[in-house]
């Protein structure tokens, strides 16, 4: 409600303020006495076009001012609440200055706004009923606020416009979980061909290069085994070999340190050599006996080794990365379960949600049918008593199908 109006070097008036109670106020006056002044000042603070001829001769601004009281869910608090204003115990303070060179300046509880905001403030918070003045009860946009206000229904439409903001809140998130969700299907595909590709492997570290070590004694074979066959003749089979040799040395060695007892730290030392010269020999007999040439076993090793640096090509310059890989990807297709799991949740939350909303919905709708009714008669009881007996007025209330439910309009 309109509690305060404060004009100040507007038109005739110098210094003007009206204070307004409670119901029905009424300022009478004979013809001049301003009271059109006093509804002009009205309408330029609640945001009608100003010029600089309103200014009070010799002045160089005119302001207006006016406090306001607004009850809960008045629909002034929707628009102050979208431009941030806020207010104290619902007390809203408009205020305008009008200058010489035909500005204006807007304030609302201190802050400045535009005039087409002042201008919609306006139409929310006060009817100016005149022969040209526009009137709110012919738009049809505020004919819900007018029902819901005759039969005290802002709590009820308050819980509509809650759990409507639920079922979108949760839609939402379910479109955006849902497109992560589809992106991550295509990627679970792939990840799930991957892990079973290594799966089916069964790298083991350092596997490649054992098989490595492997495959190059297994194409060298023949070669390998010529070659510790002749070693073998070198040390200790044939006639000149290096252990006979030795062991001439060591003979003499051993005579000539009979002779001198210096010699015989050497002689032991050449002992030694021919001794480790026969261990030579018998390592290299060994190994010969453990080199063979299998074709067999070099193919399975080579394709073992073309399977192995597939996978290091794909996943890893070796198998350690491989191996971690499987286990990053193991880890991802679990928060794919994860998120699908999560849709569903969200999606029965949706259901509850949409049950609240067509609840809330179908007690507005009781309530506003009515309301309607007890509108309609007590319109027609007024209209009746002052003169027009057949009168007929009738709140018509239709259904508007909504995607969450039904709305009443």
């Amino acid at each position: 409600m309109l509690c305060q109006l404060h004009v100040i070097n507007y038109a005739l008036i110098d210094d003007m303020e009206v204070a307004f109670g409670k119901g029905l106020n009424i300022i009478t006056g004979e013809t001049g006495a301003g009271k059109s002044i006093l509804v002009g000042a009205l309408g330029l603070i609640l945001g009608m076009r100003a010029s600089p001829d309103v200014i009070r001769t010799g002045e160089k601004k005119c302001t207006v001012e006016a406090i306001f009281e607004l009850y809960l869910q008045h629909p002034a608090l929707k628009l102050l609440n979208a431009m941030g204003i806020e207010t104290e115990d619902g007390e809203l303070i408009l205020r305008r200055d009008v200058l010489l060179e035909g500005r204006s300046r807007c304030y609302a509880n201190g802050l400045s706004i535009p005039v087409r905001t002042l201008r919609e403030l306006g139409r929310a918070l006060v009817d100016l009923h005149g022969q040209h003045d526009h009137q709110s009860l012919l738009n049809t946009d505020q004919h819900l606020d007018f029902l819901d206000g005759f039969g005290g229904l802002h709590a009820a439409r308050a819980q509509v416009e809650q759990s409507h903001h639920q079922v979108v809140r949760l839609q939402n998130r379910l479109i955006e979980k849902t497109a992560v969700a589809q992106r991550q299907r295509e990627r679970r595909e792939l990840l799930d061909f991957q892990i079973k590709e290594i799966h089916a492997a069964k790298p083991e570290p350092g596997e490649d290069e054992r098989l490595q070590r492997e495959q190059s004694v297994l194409l060298h074979a023949e070669r390998l085994l010529e070659i510790a066959y002749q070693i073998e003749q070198v040390l200790y089979e044939s006639e000149k070999s290096v252990a006979d040799q030795l062991g001439e040395g060591a003979h003499l060695l051993n005579e000539a340190a009979q002779m001198d007892s210096s010699l015989e730290p050497i002689a032991e030392e050449l002992n030694g050599l021919r001794y480790g010269a026969e261990e030579l020999a018998r390592a290299f007999g060994d190994y010969a006996n453990r080199v063979e040439h299998n074709p067999q076993r070099l193919s399975e090793v080579t394709e073992r080794l073309e399977t192995l640096n597939a996978l290091k090509k794909k996943y890893g310059g070796d198998l350690e990365s491989v191996l971690s890989y499987e286990k990053k990807a193991e880890k991802e297709l679990e928060l794919t379960d994860e998120l699908e799991a999560s849709i569903k949740k969200i999606q029965i939350k949706i259901d509850d949600a949409r049950q609240t909303f067509a609840h809330c919905c179908e007690k507005l709708s009781k309530g506003r049918h009515k309301a309607a009714d007890k509108l309609s008669k007590a319109i027609c009881r007024a209209l009746r008593e002052l003169g027009m007996p057949d009168v007929q007025f009738d709140v018509q209330l239709n259904r508007r199908p909504d995607p969450e439910g039904l709305i009443e309009c």
